[in-house]
C-alpha cells in the first residue's frame, strides 16, 4: 500500500481527527526461535504475534477530547481520504501531551496501542 502524505487521515471512532500534522503506524512481529543445536549450527525461525501502534500528532479539538483519557478503548482508521485502502483497530490510549503557546492552536500528540488485530493488513 503506497499513501501520500497529504492523502493520510487518522479518524477516533469514525471522526475525522481535525488538522492532523503528522500520524506514524508501526506494525511489528515476532520472530520464535525453533532452532536446536540438534538441528545444526543455522537458526531457525517460526512467525510469531502481532502487534500495532500509532501516534498522532495534530491540532487539538472537541474531537479528540475523548481521546485525553489514557486507559481508553477507541476504534482507529489510518487510510486514505477518499476511503480507500483503510485499515481499522481497537487501540488502547497509553499516553498524550498537548503543547500551548500564546497566539497559537494547541497542538497535540496521542500514542495508541493496538488491541487485537489491524484489519486491512
Amino acid at each position: 500500500m503506497i499513501i501520500h502524505g497529504r492523502d493520510l487521515i487518522v479518524k477516533l471512532g469514525g471522526v475525522a481527527i481535525a488538522g492532523a500534522r503528522s500520524c506514524e503506524l508501526n506494525v511489528s512481529g515476532e520472530a520464535i526461535e525453533t532452532s536446536s543445536p540438534a538441528r545444526g549450527r543455522w537458526r531457525t525461525y517460526i512467525p510469531g504475534r502481532k502487534g500495532w501502534s500509532v501516534t498522532a500528532n495534530h491540532l487539538v479539538t472537541a474531537v479528540v477530547g475523548n481521546a485525553a483519557k489514557v486507559g481508553t478503548v477507541v476504534t482507529l482508521t489510518f487510510g486514505k481520504r477518499d476511503s480507500s485502502e483503510v485499515l481499522t483497530g481497537q487501540a488502547i490510549v497509553t499516553g498524550w501531551r498537548c503543547t500551548a503557546t500564546l497566539g497559537n492552536l494547541s497542538q497535540g500528540v496521542f500514542s495508541f496501542q493496538g488491541s487485537g488485530p489491524l484489519e486491512g493488513v
